[in-house]
């Protein structure tokens, strides 16, 4: 089945409005595609830029789940390499409890070396800072007094407070069609975008994706599904 997610991309770019005023309008757009019918909404997060400009995406999207009623919002993507996930696990399940499950968590490594640089993350390290980060999130979702022992994370066993009567929902970002293919094959649910590679991009991109999918339904009984971003225009006429 076919839906449509409007994103909601916070761009700044020489826009006269002020920033209060943008993400005053960016509700409204939200409640407008609710209204709509639109399947879903989804937000980013990036930093230091006036492009995809939203630095708390859990903040956001659990504002735009109170202005609206019940359509469903992901974040696209939080970037786990910039978060202590201690503290991300228990916000995370806070904002699941708040909106009632309707926050889904869109999750990557990455894409910005700009915003890595200042962030004091090495993009060579990324890779590793994901799976290791994934790997303990899911662990503190799934169980109480769980201690870790790994390169990046080493801690004594915690519990995170509050806990959610459902696991928050996570969908993985990729790009590249064998990152694709991976992911989903593991049973992952899928965000991605061409980017400007164009439709011959996006075409590899579903290959990728069903190849993995049809694995791991055949090893789970479960499909993953698949968000896919494009960009479009829209006028009131072909001029």
């Amino acid at each position: 089945m076919t839906t449509f997610n409007v994103f909601i991309s916070c761009h700044h770019f020489s826009d006269p409005r002020s920033h209060e005023q943008l993400f005053t309008d960016l509700v409204e757009q939200a409640r407008h595609a609710e209204a709509l019918g639109y399947d879903a909404l989804s937000v980013p997060e990036h930093h230091f830029v006036n492009i995809l400009m939203n630095p708390d995406p859990l903040m956001f999207a659990l504002h735009l789940a109170n202005a609206t009623s019940h359509v469903p919002i992901s974040t696209s993507v939080i970037v786990l390499p910039f978060h202590d996930i201690r503290r991300f696990a228990g916000q995370a399940m806070l904002a699941d409890i708040l909106s009632g499950g309707r926050i889904e968590l869109g999750i990557g490594r990455g894409a910005f070396a700009y915003e890595m640089g200042r962030m004091g993350v090495e993009v060579s390290e990324t890779r590793d800072r994901f799976d290791e980060a994934l790997a303990v999130l899911e662990a503190l979702f799934d169980g109480e007094d769980v201690g870790w022992e790994g390169k990046y994370y080493n801690f004594e066993p915690i519990t995170v407070m509050p806990r959610s009567p459902r696991r928050p929902k996570i969908a993985i970002a990729a790009l590249g069609p064998e990152a694709i293919y991976h992911t989903t094959r593991k049973g992952y649910d899928l965000q991605t975008t061409p980017l400007r590679g164009g439709f011959a991009l996006a075409v590899k991109q579903m290959e990728a994706f069903h190849r993995g999918a049809d694995e791991a339904l055949a090893a789970t009984g479960k499909r993953p599904k698949i968000s896919m971003l494009r960009s479009a225009y829209v006028g009131r006429d072909d001029a």
